[in-house]
């Protein structure tokens, strides 16, 4: 799907009900574009239109992936932050998403029926498990160590 028809299909999928192939076809072109917010805005919006949406596991696998990446650029986002606030935010914001993604993989992968979807899903959890543990806040004990000179 080229930029142009994905942005029809968007306002078409904001104005009705789209199928769920329909709705999947939108969010990986809208994937395939890094347009990782309007993936989830659009996502979201379908959700609230059609209930069924929150049970697809198709829709929440791509809902994990897209909320992954929007941690990979909130984790970019603080190594890059000048202040301290900043950079706080940013990597709170990165954990968020990942607890939001960890969450609906593991809904799609409770409702998933194919064992290749599964294996993915697995995968994405790993991966989830590894951001995770590299966006941790810091012990206490980091701060009080004292450094040599």
């Amino acid at each position: 799907i080229n930029q142009k028809r994905g942005a029809e299909l968007v306002g078409m999928g904001n104005r009705s009900k789209l199928r769920e192939q329909d709705v999947k076809r939108v969010a990986l072109a809208l994937q395939k574009s890094r347009k990782t917010r309007e993936v989830l805005d659009f996502l979201q919006a379908q959700a609230e239109e059609n209930e069924h949406f929150n049970s697809s596991p198709d829709l929440l696998e791509i809902k994990g992936k897209a909320l992954i990446d929007m941690a990979k650029i909130n984790m970019d986002n603080a190594r890059k932050a000048l202040g301290a606030d900043l950079k706080a935010r940013a990597w709170e914001t990165a954990r968020d998403n990942l607890r939001q993604a960890e969450k609906s993989l593991i809904t799609a992968r409770r409702l998933a029926t194919h064992p290749s979807q599964i294996e993915y899903i697995d995968r994405d959890l790993e991966f989830v498990q590894r951001m995770k543990e590299i966006t941790a806040k810091p012990s206490g004990q980091l701060k009080n160590r004292k450094h040599p000179k």
